[in-house]
């Protein structure tokens, strides 16, 4: 861990100062062996319930603790730590598992298909996979590995009017009315950079029409049913084959037909919780504090189905974390892995503050890695901050969620995002600010700083970056990240993409490449610093904005741009010379020196508007851009342009703890469609 994070957790955890003398740590021990019944002080008196030993522990004196034995901690309903000034640390030894699954006991037949009797009750099964030794398996699609288009868009019923879409005409063969329980089918409708997911409302198979139970709710173009949008449909239990179940609402009976991989000794488990540890406090009363999660292993949360429809309009904000940290303050969770969610791996929502999330490892994860902060802007003690998410390592994110990112902090100020490696999502990889244009915006004063960001979208969402911003952010630093394949579906597989109003920020040091679109890229915003940076090999262009606007947006300086395809410049940059963009003392560099555009422009007409003075057009000399080491060698261009060589240039190693690769759950789109508007 870098040291200005280590220092911060010493303030937190010591509050500032060393202690006059040690502390009297009082521990008790618990296990999945364990009997209530004894005192916990031993390992071999260990209690067997995680919130008993919880409740008795902080009824003594000095620093409290609680040891949690190697096991699987099935648990029935979360841990819940409630208390201001609670000096708590729960620290789990290797192997201590936290899980929200439960094993279901039922028989295999000879031709692989596990069957059970379940609760048939709504709020039993309303729970989208479950869990074949260990590995996540869905509910039946249609297709199976591809996605239907639209047809064509749809007006809503007059009693939807101004609600947003409720239907379209669907692509002949997709839908059919004689389906085993259609109220139980979720139709996944796949917008721009988000999707929703909807029950059927009606069916007319004349006319290839679908109208669901709610329409969008946002009547906005870019939340409506378009043609040749994507959709697919699940649980489908006539679609039912290898690797999917299906959960009988009315039969109460779970099926599973097992892969030719599988036998009749494959244990099979469904998620029964949401969350599994929940640190809050009583709205009005002192914030819970000073608790420590370390070394625990949490596994296996649900995403629950509920209501007619489930619609996020961006970055799937509102999903719960298998961790939950609300209403708190110096709160650290170090050395923790996270796999298997439903939803978030971790969720700190209001008023948490001066707390740390570090060297957590989570993978193959229904949502997204660590939120923080809230959609509102709050000026109270509900607002979120000042809290450092430091070296952590995810990987296969948005398994269920796609629109989940990384790491997500809302409208917050004075955090620390550093030394994290975000890998494998289908959308962004860090979103930071959450307004839209110059109004009022809680974000500021954060740094993004030394994160690494690789393998994101896969062509399946779009609009999004490795970095992504919103809202004005004075005081906020992107500096020394690394990010690398970025993929959009039908447009937007963006470096470093400050969106709506994204203003006064720094971005400086930073190296992307292979982009889908542009490496950076502003829809519009007011007087970022961009400088310093290396953009390499977009496929589209290399640099744009989208809007112009009659003030500065941003200057750009001192960077050094490589591509292979495409233009240098995506849009045309309008405005009198130097009012809303300033180019100066940059490297520009397509191999071979071929002649290359600036959106209208040749370079001759681009430095006719008194743009990229002191700019030179030469090879930079990466030395092995195949590998990530984009350190260039040719020192003499580097001085002209006044480039500062950086650590980050160099390749990166890949985090030993992290697994080699998660498996996929939304096919890769064989076409492109380009974004319909509209």
């Amino acid at each position: 861990m870098p040291a200005t994070a280590l220092g911060l957790l010493a303030l937190i955890s010591l509050g500032g100062s060393a202690p006059a003398q040690a502390k009297k740590v009082s521990t008790l021990y618990v296990s999945p062996d364990g009997n209530d019944l004894l005192n916990g002080t031993s390992p071999g008196k260990a209690m067997r319930s995680p919130q008993r030993a919880i409740q008795a522990v902080l009824g003594m004196g000095g620093t409290h603790k609680v040891v949690f034995l190697p096991g699987v901690y099935r648990l029935t309903e979360p841990i819940e730590i409630k208390g201001a000034n609670l000096d708590l640390i729960l620290e789990g030894k290797e192997g201590a598992i936290l899980t929200g699954l439960q094993e279901v006991k039922g028989t295999w037949d000879s031709k692989r298909v596990f069957s059970a009797e379940i609760n048939p009750s709504p709020e039993a099964i309303n729970f989208t996979e479950i869990f074949v030794d260990g590995e996540r398996r869905l509910r039946p699609r249609l297709p199976k590995n591809d996605y239907f288009h639209i047809d064509k868009r749809l007006d809503p019923l007059p009693e939807n009017s101004g609600k947003g879409s409720d239907g379209y005409m669907f692509q002949p063969g997709s839908f059919r009315k004689d389906w085993y329980d259609l109220d139980a089918i979720e139709v996944y409708n796949w917008l721009e950079w988000s999707i929703v997911r909807a029950q059927i409302k009606e069916l007319d198979m004349d006319r290839r029409q679908v109208r669901f139970k709610q329409p969008t709710g946002i009547n906005d173009m870019w939340a409506r049913y378009r043609e040749g949008y994507r959709y697919f449909l699940e649980n489908v239990r006539e679609a039912q084959t290898e690797g999917e179940f299906y959960a009988d609402r009315k039969e109460g009976r779970l099926t599973y037909v097992g892969l030719r991989s599988e036998n009749n000794r494959a244990k099979v488990e469904i998620p029964v919780l949401e969350k599994l540890l929940v640190i809050t406090s009583d709205p009005g009363k002192a914030r819970t504090s000073q608790v420590t999660v370390k070394g625990l292993t949490f596994e296996g949360t649900k995403f629950a189905v509920r209501g007619p429809q489930r619609f996020m309009y961006q970055a799937e904000a509102d999903l719960t974390g298998a961790l939950q940290i609300e209403r708190s303050k110096e709160i650290t969770v170090d050395d923790c892995t996270f796999r298997q969610t439903g939803g978030h791996a971790i969720r700190l929502t209001q008023g948490v503050e001066n707390s740390t999330v570090s060297n957590c490892v989570m993978s193959d994860l229904g949502g997204g890695g660590i939120y923080l902060g809230e959609m509102e802007r709050f000026e109270d003690d509900r607002r979120s901050g000042n809290c450092v998410i430091a070296d952590n390592a995810m990987i296969g994110l948005g398994r269920l969620h796609p629109a989940a990112v990384g790491i997500w902090v809302g409208q917050n100020p004075n955090n620390v995002i550093r030394g994290n490696w975000i890998e494998d999502g289908y959308y962004t990889g860090i979103s930071v600010g959450w307004s839209w244009g110059y109004g009022p915006s809680g974000s500021r004063d954060n740094v993004i700083e030394n994160n690494t960001m690789s393998r994101l979208g896969h062509r399946v969402m779009s609009d999004m970056g490795g970095i992504y911003t919103l809202s004005p952010s004075p005081g906020t630093v992107i500096r020394g990240n690394r990010i690398n394949d970025v993929q959009g579906y039908s447009y937007g597989g963006w470096g470093i993409y400050p969106d709506e109003g994204s203003s006064e920020m720094l971005i400086e040091k930073n190296v992307v490449w292979n982009t889908r679109s542009e490496g950076f890229h502003v829809h519009y915003g007011k007087n970022n610093t961009v400088r310093n940076n290396v953009f390499a090999y977009g496929l589209e262009t290399q640099v744009r904005r989208s809007r112009g606007e009659d003030h500065l947006s941003f200057t750009f300086s001192n960077n050094i741009v490589e591509f292979k395809s495409g233009q240098l410049f995506g849009l045309e940059y309008q405005g009198k010379t130097g009012d809303n963009v300033q180019f100066k003392k940059n490297l520009y560099w397509q191999p071979g020196g071929a002649p290359f555009k600036l959106g209208p422009f040749s370079w001759e007409e681009w430095r006719s508007k008194g743009q990229d003075e002191g700019t030179i057009l030469a090879d930079p000399e990466f030395r092995n851009p195949k590998i990530g080491d984009f350190r260039p060698r040719n020192s003499k261009a580097l001085k002209a342009i006044e480039f500062e060589m950086f650590e980050r240039l160099g390749p990166e190693k890949r985090p030993d703890k992290l697994p080699k690769s998660v498996p996929n759950t939304f096919p890769i789109p064989k076409e492109f469609k380009p974004a319909v508007w509209g």
